[in-house]
């Protein structure tokens, strides 16, 4: 019996254990946390394709979706990451600073970049969400933001 007791203690510690493992890996704001770092990382690394990965895509207002495949979606947001090269703007640094909830499950984070523009140091603050597991980043003091996220109807 003794033995019975502690055979079924640990399997409910095992599955107390893999339940919340399962709870934070699923958990909505660190799945957002994770794009937001794949992104961010993905820029610094210069891995464009990454960061394009994480966006959603739209034509001018992030409420909506893109026209374009995804082929030619990503086609431009590489020219708009090479646009970027030639007025020498650079991330270098990202940190997520708060996040910020409105009515129990509507949330987005907070985030201070710090970059360079053709030599001058920058830190601007923007903020980012999810729709349907893709990234938004959404306010933001960078006049460059445009050319990194997923807007794809855009002047050169």
């Amino acid at each position: 019996m003794k033995n019975f007791s502690i055979f079924c203690f640990i399997v409910i510690f095992i599955l107390a254990g893999a339940f919340g493992f399962y709870l934070l890996v699923n958990y909505p704001e660190i799945k957002a946390e994770k794009a937001i770092e794949r992104y961010y990382k993905a820029l610094i690394k210069e891995e464009n394709e990454k960061a394009f990965e994480q966006l959603k895509l739209y034509d001018t207002h992030p409420i909506g979706d893109t026209k374009l495949s995804n082929e030619e979606a990503l086609n431009i947001f590489l020219e708009k990451i090479e646009f970027l090269k030639k007025e020498k703007y650079q991330i270098n640094k990202f940190k997520i600073v708060e996040v910020e909830y409105e009515d129990g499950h509507s949330f987005w984070h907070h985030i201070e970049v710090e970059g360079v523009i053709n030599g001058e140091p920058f830190i601007i603050k923007e903020v980012a969400t999810m729709v349907n597991e893709k990234l938004i980043i959404g306010s933001s003091e960078d006049p460059f933001v445009d050319y990194r996220n997923g807007r794809m109807e855009i002047e050169f």
